[in-house]
Protein backbone atom coordinates (compact mmCIF):
# COMPACT_ATOMS: atom_id res chain seq x y z
CA UNK A 1 0.00 0.00 0.00
CA UNK A 2 1.27 3.41 -0.86
CA UNK A 3 1.45 5.58 2.45
CA UNK A 4 0.97 8.69 2.88
CA UNK A 5 3.60 11.35 3.75
CA UNK A 6 4.01 12.41 7.06
CA UNK A 7 2.53 16.03 6.82
CA UNK A 8 -0.66 14.44 6.04
CA UNK A 9 -0.46 11.60 8.97
CA UNK A 10 0.83 13.97 12.16
CA UNK A 11 -0.47 17.32 12.99
CA UNK A 12 1.95 20.43 13.55
CA UNK A 13 1.57 20.50 17.03
CA UNK A 14 3.18 16.90 17.71
CA UNK A 15 6.04 17.56 15.07
CA UNK A 16 6.48 20.50 16.97
CA UNK A 17 6.95 18.89 20.24
CA UNK A 18 8.96 15.84 19.35
CA UNK A 19 12.98 15.85 18.90
CA UNK A 20 13.80 15.13 15.00
CA UNK A 21 16.11 12.59 15.74
CA UNK A 22 12.82 10.80 17.72
CA UNK A 23 10.27 11.37 14.98
CA UNK A 24 13.08 9.24 12.55
CA UNK A 25 12.94 6.58 14.97
CA UNK A 26 9.15 5.87 14.99
CA UNK A 27 9.36 6.13 11.23
CA UNK A 28 12.01 3.46 11.02
CA UNK A 29 10.01 1.37 13.82
CA UNK A 30 8.14 -1.53 12.55
CA UNK A 31 5.25 -1.67 15.27
CA UNK A 32 2.71 0.31 15.54
CA UNK A 33 3.40 4.15 16.63
CA UNK A 34 0.75 6.76 17.32
CA UNK A 35 0.18 9.92 19.16
CA UNK A 36 -2.64 11.08 20.75
CA UNK A 37 -4.00 14.53 21.99
CA UNK A 38 -4.93 15.25 25.86
CA UNK A 39 -8.68 14.62 24.35
CA UNK A 40 -7.06 11.08 22.94
CA UNK A 41 -7.71 12.05 19.20
CA UNK A 42 -5.14 11.01 16.91
CA UNK A 43 -1.87 13.59 15.81
CA UNK A 44 0.31 11.00 14.72
CA UNK A 45 0.39 7.39 12.89
CA UNK A 46 3.57 5.67 11.83
CA UNK A 47 4.59 3.44 8.44
CA UNK A 48 4.22 0.60 11.04
CA UNK A 49 0.65 1.41 11.82
CA UNK A 50 -0.76 1.36 8.30
CA UNK A 51 1.36 -1.81 7.39
CA UNK A 52 -0.46 -3.40 10.27
CA UNK A 53 -3.74 -2.35 9.49
CA UNK A 54 -2.96 -3.28 5.60
CA UNK A 55 -1.37 -6.77 6.63
CA UNK A 56 -4.75 -7.80 8.33
CA UNK A 57 -7.51 -6.05 6.30
CA UNK A 58 -7.50 -3.06 7.84
CA UNK A 59 -8.88 -0.76 5.52
CA UNK A 60 -11.93 0.04 7.42
CA UNK A 61 -9.75 0.87 9.70
CA UNK A 62 -7.51 2.97 7.94
CA UNK A 63 -10.75 4.84 6.84
CA UNK A 64 -12.23 4.95 10.72
CA UNK A 65 -9.65 6.75 11.70
CA UNK A 66 -7.74 9.42 9.85
CA UNK A 67 -5.86 12.17 11.63
CA UNK A 68 -7.90 13.84 14.69
CA UNK A 69 -10.13 10.60 15.03
CA UNK A 70 -11.16 10.08 18.41
CA UNK A 71 -9.73 6.25 20.11
CA UNK A 72 -12.21 6.93 22.92
CA UNK A 73 -15.20 5.93 21.12
CA UNK A 74 -13.66 2.17 20.39
CA UNK A 75 -12.66 1.46 23.86
CA UNK A 76 -15.31 -0.88 25.18
CA UNK A 77 -17.39 -0.04 27.82
CA UNK A 78 -15.44 -2.88 30.42
CA UNK A 79 -12.03 -1.31 29.86
CA UNK A 80 -12.64 2.74 29.72
CA UNK A 81 -11.74 3.37 33.49
CA UNK A 82 -9.18 0.66 33.43
CA UNK A 83 -7.22 2.62 30.63
CA UNK A 84 -8.22 6.23 32.06
CA UNK A 85 -6.47 4.87 35.39
CA UNK A 86 -3.56 3.77 32.63
CA UNK A 87 -3.34 6.92 31.04
CA UNK A 88 -3.20 8.90 34.70
CA UNK A 89 -0.22 6.55 35.38
CA UNK A 90 1.71 7.36 32.52
CA UNK A 91 1.02 11.08 33.57
CA UNK A 92 2.21 10.81 37.30
CA UNK A 93 5.26 8.78 36.61
CA UNK A 94 8.63 9.40 34.89
CA UNK A 95 8.65 5.65 32.49
CA UNK A 96 5.94 4.09 30.50
CA UNK A 97 2.94 2.86 31.62
CA UNK A 98 2.59 -0.79 30.11
CA UNK A 99 -0.37 -2.85 29.17
CA UNK A 100 0.19 -6.21 27.76
CA UNK A 101 -3.75 -7.27 25.60
CA UNK A 102 -4.53 -9.82 22.91
CA UNK A 103 -5.76 -9.07 19.63
CA UNK A 104 -5.92 -12.32 17.61
CA UNK A 105 -7.01 -12.95 14.55
CA UNK A 106 -9.30 -16.22 13.89
CA UNK A 107 -6.00 -18.46 12.92
CA UNK A 108 -3.37 -16.46 14.56
CA UNK A 109 -3.11 -15.89 18.81
CA UNK A 110 -1.04 -12.87 18.77
CA UNK A 111 -0.35 -10.34 22.09
CA UNK A 112 1.31 -7.11 22.03
CA UNK A 113 2.78 -5.03 24.57
CA UNK A 114 1.26 -1.76 24.52
CA UNK A 115 3.76 1.16 25.73
CA UNK A 116 2.30 4.44 26.55
CA UNK A 117 4.17 7.73 27.22
CA UNK A 118 2.82 10.58 28.59
CA UNK A 119 4.17 14.28 26.23
CA UNK A 120 5.66 17.15 28.49
CA UNK A 121 2.79 19.24 25.97
CA UNK A 122 0.40 17.27 26.54
CA UNK A 123 -0.89 14.60 24.90
CA UNK A 124 0.85 10.77 24.62
CA UNK A 125 2.85 8.61 22.37
CA UNK A 126 1.54 5.17 22.14
CA UNK A 127 4.34 1.84 20.92
CA UNK A 128 2.05 -1.29 19.84
CA UNK A 129 4.94 -3.87 19.36
CA UNK A 130 3.54 -7.85 18.55
CA UNK A 131 5.20 -10.33 21.42
CA UNK A 132 3.44 -13.29 20.37
CA UNK A 133 2.11 -14.45 17.26
CA UNK A 134 1.31 -18.64 16.92
CA UNK A 135 -1.32 -20.79 16.28
CA UNK A 136 -4.29 -21.28 18.45
CA UNK A 137 -3.81 -23.80 20.93
CA UNK A 138 -6.28 -27.09 20.33
CA UNK A 139 -9.09 -28.58 22.80
CA UNK A 140 -7.70 -26.14 25.52
CA UNK A 141 -10.81 -26.95 28.12
CA UNK A 142 -12.96 -24.80 28.52
CA UNK A 143 -11.60 -22.46 25.92
CA UNK A 144 -12.61 -25.11 22.81
CA UNK A 145 -12.29 -23.64 19.45
CA UNK A 146 -15.32 -23.92 17.66
CA UNK A 147 -16.70 -22.54 14.58
CA UNK A 148 -20.48 -22.61 14.79
CA UNK A 149 -23.06 -20.56 12.05
CA UNK A 150 -25.44 -20.95 14.28
CA UNK A 151 -25.76 -18.81 17.63
CA UNK A 152 -28.58 -20.27 19.75
CA UNK A 153 -25.48 -21.43 22.27
CA UNK A 154 -24.70 -17.87 22.70
CA UNK A 155 -27.44 -15.34 22.12
CA UNK A 156 -28.86 -14.37 25.61
CA UNK A 157 -32.42 -13.76 25.93
CA UNK A 158 -31.83 -10.45 24.89
CA UNK A 159 -30.36 -11.79 21.06
CA UNK A 160 -26.78 -10.49 22.08
CA UNK A 161 -23.61 -12.41 21.82
CA UNK A 162 -21.25 -11.35 24.97
CA UNK A 163 -17.68 -11.52 23.46
CA UNK A 164 -14.57 -11.07 25.86
CA UNK A 165 -12.61 -7.47 25.06
CA UNK A 166 -9.25 -8.93 25.66
CA UNK A 167 -9.13 -12.77 24.59
CA UNK A 168 -12.17 -12.31 22.32
CA UNK A 169 -13.67 -15.27 23.24
CA UNK A 170 -17.57 -15.80 23.71
CA UNK A 171 -19.89 -16.56 26.70
CA UNK A 172 -21.64 -19.96 25.78
CA UNK A 173 -24.95 -19.60 27.88
CA UNK A 174 -25.04 -22.10 30.68
CA UNK A 175 -27.10 -25.49 30.27
CA UNK A 176 -28.33 -24.97 33.97
CA UNK A 177 -27.85 -22.25 36.60
CA UNK A 178 -25.13 -24.61 38.12
CA UNK A 179 -23.15 -25.03 35.16
CA UNK A 180 -19.83 -23.10 35.34
CA UNK A 181 -18.88 -20.25 33.36
CA UNK A 182 -17.84 -21.02 30.09
CA UNK A 183 -16.41 -19.20 27.08
CA UNK A 184 -15.72 -20.03 23.53
CA UNK A 185 -13.10 -19.41 20.62
CA UNK A 186 -15.37 -18.86 17.69
CA UNK A 187 -13.44 -18.08 14.71
CA UNK A 188 -16.44 -17.27 12.57
CA UNK A 189 -17.59 -14.18 14.76
CA UNK A 190 -13.91 -12.66 14.29
CA UNK A 191 -14.70 -12.82 10.61
CA UNK A 192 -17.68 -11.86 10.03
CA UNK A 193 -18.39 -9.51 13.19
CA UNK A 194 -21.97 -10.03 14.20
CA UNK A 195 -24.14 -6.98 15.22
CA UNK A 196 -25.14 -7.97 17.82
CA UNK A 197 -22.36 -8.73 19.55
CA UNK A 198 -21.79 -6.82 23.18
CA UNK A 199 -18.11 -6.68 25.23
CA UNK A 200 -17.55 -7.79 28.54
CA UNK A 201 -14.61 -9.75 30.21
CA UNK A 202 -14.70 -13.48 30.87
CA UNK A 203 -13.72 -14.49 34.56
CA UNK A 204 -9.74 -15.23 33.54
CA UNK A 205 -9.07 -12.04 31.88
CA UNK A 206 -10.55 -10.48 34.49
CA UNK A 207 -8.83 -11.60 37.40
CA UNK A 208 -5.26 -11.57 35.53
CA UNK A 209 -5.24 -8.89 33.39
CA UNK A 210 -7.65 -5.87 34.52
CA UNK A 211 -7.77 -6.33 38.23
CA UNK A 212 -9.40 -3.25 39.14
CA UNK A 213 -11.45 -2.61 35.96
CA UNK A 214 -14.94 -3.27 37.29
CA UNK A 215 -14.32 -0.94 40.48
Amino acid sequence: MEIPCIEMRSTPDFLACIPQEDIDLFERESSAVYGLSAGLQLTYLNPGWFRFADANDGQTVIERFPLGASVARVVPEPLVAFYRKGLEQAQLQRGPWEHRYECSSPDVRRVFRMRVMALRRGGFLVINGLEISEGHPAGDAPFERQDYTDYKDYKDRNGFIVMCSHCRRTRRLPAAPSTAERWDFVPSLLERPNPDISHGLCGPCLAYHYRGADD
